[in-house]
């Protein structure tokens, strides 16, 4: 249920169900990997527009975790979390006060960058590099982006430098 989607006119957008999260739904019976993979950018875009209508809206980024453990359950959360990493971290620096995009972004990078997920390390590196010169270029002060990049900078590992 989507309760924390509201429209610009008040009232609640996306809601049909009563019942708790029911991702299946929005699949119309297709379990492929695509159609998970458009499902999971639907919703990811459903989350970030909640986030700009409701700055640190905890609740649509939380769901946004639920909702890739549930479609992990598929086998597929390293792969979803890989391709959610960009468009989220975009959101972020357009949105860069907004702590809940941050976290929700370093969960992602927790799930990518995890031991045996191939390719993950430089993605976190691309991403914390990206998000260090977006802090230097506009010398940014902000404490949700100093909290990301601690954060984050843990998960590295200590790593440091240009990706």
């Amino acid at each position: 249920m989507r309760l924390w989607v509201g429209g610009e006119d008040g009232r609640v957008e996306g809601c049909g169900r009563e019942e708790g999260l029911d991702w299946e739904s929005g699949l119309e019976g297709s379990e492929s990997e695509g159609a998970v993979k458009r499902y999971w950018d639907k919703e990811l875009e459903v989350v970030m527009k909640a986030g700009e209508r409701h700055p640190r809206n905890y609740y649509a980024w939380a769901y946004a975790r639920d909702l890739l453990r549930e479609l992990a359950g598929k086998g597929r959360k390293w792969g979803l979390a890989r391709a959610g990493v960009r468009k989220v971290q975009r959101w972020c620096l357009q949105h860069p006060r907004d702590v809940s995009g941050w976290a929700f972004l370093e969960f992602l990078l927790r799930e990518v960058g995890g031991e045996g997920n191939r390719g993950g390390e430089e993605v976190v590196r691309r991403v914390v590099w990206e998000t260090r010169q977006f802090v230097r270029k506009f010398e940014w002060r902000g404490e949700s982006i100093t909290w990301f990049l601690k954060s984050v900078q843990r998960l590295e590992g200590g790593m440091d430098g240009d990706p």
